[in-house]
């Protein structure tokens, strides 16, 4: 199964559970250390005796036990808390889902006010409260107390705060958001793989489990993480879950993206679009046969690359600084570089495929997918023959 396959069953094994999370928007908040500003207003922390014990606090409990805790003796949960914490206000009662159902945090406001006791976040003052506000709150509260809607955000809660009705709005406000302490700042700061694991969890991996992995030297997560994907590489291809093996490769395309290796990630993602066009599946199977064979033809029951996917590689070939002939002549190079022992596609029918997804050259795809399935339907498949070598594994890794 390919990296398309794939995510269209996953996401249909989530769609059930997307119902019952929670569907507000994350937004982590920045990680500059904030000036310090006098309190003027008492807001009493939350400190309601918590309930009885749940499955899900049993699960933290155990995941607490095995963490490796920061200098500051935090654990994973509590510096991902921080790193959101800014954006909650006093008295709020309900959370992001993702805090229960992927890291068994059934109770916010109590780890909250861990990190407050410790002194790793405190209630902030008006201005936090503003940054919270939409553009809309903003402008009528600058309405109402006579004063200039024009400008960004910025220059807006700047307005206010700078006003001679300051007091009176502080005076006024109802609603109370925390703020990060300098210690608060520094942790984020010295544990940046939290969020980034968070924000990345179709790698595998959570911010519990890639915790063990990083082990005491946090500051060097991408270097981990790397060397992480190099050896979930060789495992799927050493067990022939080439389906697995794709997606790996898709997420090591995303990570030297972000490094700015652009023809690198080029290469990733070549091999990606190869393997999902190739038919090859985990288990080392070839997934063709008479039962299934109208699962892959004609085009309208296929249909294995997705247009996005399509415009994503040529798009990633701009990015890298080539036109679309050197695109084509290093795609062909990386797949003639991989010795499938069966695929579905020609290696230039995976180009052909490739642009005219891109396009939505509906007949052009029909064309070459009549083409394929004549030929492939005279072919016997079965399971991957012993000591085939598909690539090269010098070639599977990049430092």
């Amino acid at each position: 199964m390919g990296f398309l396959g794939f995510l269209k069953k996953k996401e249909e094994r989530k769609a059930n559970e997307q119902e019952i999370k929670d569907n507000a928007t994350e937004k982590p908040v920045a990680t500059a250390v904030p000036p310090q500003e006098k309190i003027t207003h008492k807001v009493e922390v939350n400190t309601e005796s918590p309930g009885p014990i749940t499955d899900y606090e049993k699960i933290l409990s155990d995941k607490i036990d095995r963490c490796i805790k920061s200098n500051s003796g935090l654990c994973p949960h509590e510096i991902l808390v921080l790193n959101y914490i800014e954006s909650f206000s006093t008295d709020q009662k309900e959370f992001q889902g993702f805090w229960k159902y992927d890291y068994s945090v059934s109770d916010v406001n109590r780890v909250i006010n861990k990190l407050c006791k410790e002194g790793f976040a405190k209630i902030g003052g008006l201005e936090e409260t503003l940054k919270n506000m939409k553009n809309t709150e903003l402008k009528e509260l600058l309405s109402k107390y006579g004063m200039s809607k024009t400008g960004s955000k910025e220059e807006l809660i700047e307005r206010i705060l700078k006003s001679d009705n300051v007091k009176a709005i502080e005076t006024n406000n109802q609603k109370w958001y925390y703020k990060l302490t300098d210690t608060g700042c520094r942790e984020i700061d010295t544990a940046e793989y939290i969020k980034y694991i968070h924000q990345h969890r179709n790698t595998g991996l959570d911010i519990w489990s890639f915790n063990l992995i990083t082990g005491d030297k946090p500051k060097r997560y991408r270097d981990t993480l790397w060397g992480y994907f190099n050896r979930a590489t060789l495992d799927h291809y050493s067990k022939g879950d080439f389906g697995l093996y794709a997606n790996t490769r898709r997420n090591m395309y995303s990570f030297l993206r972000e490094e700015g290796r652009y023809k690198d990630a080029f290469v990733f993602l070549c091999e990606v679009v190869c393997y999902d066009l190739s038919g090859l599946s985990n288990g080392g199977y070839f997934n063709i046969s008479k039962e299934n064979i109208d699962f892959y033809f004609p085009y309208e029951d296929g249909n294995l690359l997705c247009s996005q996917l399509a415009k994503l590689i040529l798009d990633s070939a701009n990015e890298a600084g080539m036109n679309e002939d050197e695109a084509k002549e290093l795609f062909l190079k990386e797949a003639e570089r991989r010795n499938f022992f069966q695929t579905l596609f020609s290696r230039d029918e995976c180009w052909q495929i490739m642009v005219a997804e891109s396009k939505e050259d509906i007949q052009t795809l029909k064309e070459i997918y009549a083409v394929a399935e004549k030929r492939v339907r005279d072919k016997k498949f079965g399971p991957m023959p012993p000591n085939v070598k598909i690539i090269d594994t010098d070639q599977l890794f990049m430092e």
